[in-house]
């Protein structure tokens, strides 16, 4: 089974329409970094045969954040996409967008989650520590600006772009943690726009079918996964994932 991080009551609205993450009754959760641990039953989805344990451990942090603010979104082969954030999450998000035919810019200051994301499915890929990025982007939406931008990083300066290089019905989605607050200005950045703002924690119980559909019928998925290694290493994964040059570290008992 893929195990669902956090837990869920199972007896709320939230739980019960698949939507556990926001369940406010929340019994004690316990870390997934061990051989062994205890959720609840309606929490474990069933692993279908023909889905590696590998892959199937992408049905977790790597692709339901954004899975569920671009499923909300509605993003289709007609949008361009913007992904600030090239880390694990972000480069779920470039793999959702390259599945469903979206053309995909990303935004991110490191080489090595720049070229992933190019390996991907991203069709070109910026410099987050560039002078005038806002103005690249408008330049190859012939001055309209994207359709769709996500935030993965959680950088506030990452989150104004995404509001400033949507453009006019644009969708911004918001999966990036930050606690450090934004500056938003509700008229110019909302209504005369038009623009709507998703925020996104994880995906419904009840769409796991659809993200294993996504492992079976997009080969680049296990580009997703950089590195694989044993518990008894578990330092040396995290120092791995802390170097910023890795996609999905995967921990195996």
């Amino acid at each position: 089974v893929v195990l669902s991080p956090s837990s869920g009551c199972g007896k709320c609205s939230h739980c019960r329409r698949g939507d556990y993450i926001y369940c406010r009754n929340k019994p004690p959760s316990y870390t997934h970094f061990a051989e062994y641990l205890k959720i609840q039953e309606f929490l474990c989805i069933p692993l279908p045969d023909d889905i590696s344990y590998d892959l199937g451990a992408l049905v977790g942090c790597a692709l339901c954040p954004a899975f569920d603010a671009l499923m909300r979104m509605g993003l289709s082969p007609y949008d361009t996409l913007l992904v600030t954030g090239l880390g694990p999450v972000g480069l779920g998000a470039v793999a959702l967008g390259a599945f469903t035919g979206a053309r995909v810019i990303g935004v991110d200051p490191e080489p090595w989650h720049r070229d992933r994301a190019l390996q991907i499915g991203a069709e070109e890929v910026l410099d987050g520590n560039e002078a005038d990025l806002l103005g690249r982007i408008l330049d190859r939406t012939y001055g309209k600006g994207v359709s769709c931008a996500i935030d993965c990083s959680g950088n506030p300066q990452a989150e104004r772009l995404c509001l400033d290089a949507v453009g006019v019905r644009g969708r911004v989605g918001i999966v990036g943690e930050n606690h450090r607050g934004l500056q938003v200005v509700p008229s110019p950045d909302f209504i005369r726009k038009g623009v709507t703002l998703y925020g996104a924690w994880h995906f419904n119980l009840n769409d796991a079918a659809k993200l294993f559909d996504l492992l079976r019928r997009f080969p680049k998925a296990e580009l997703l996964i950089s590195h694989t290694f044993p518990l008894d290493r578990v330092q040396e994964a995290f120092d791995t994932f802390t170097s910023r040059k890795a996609a999905k570290v995967l921990l195996k008992p």
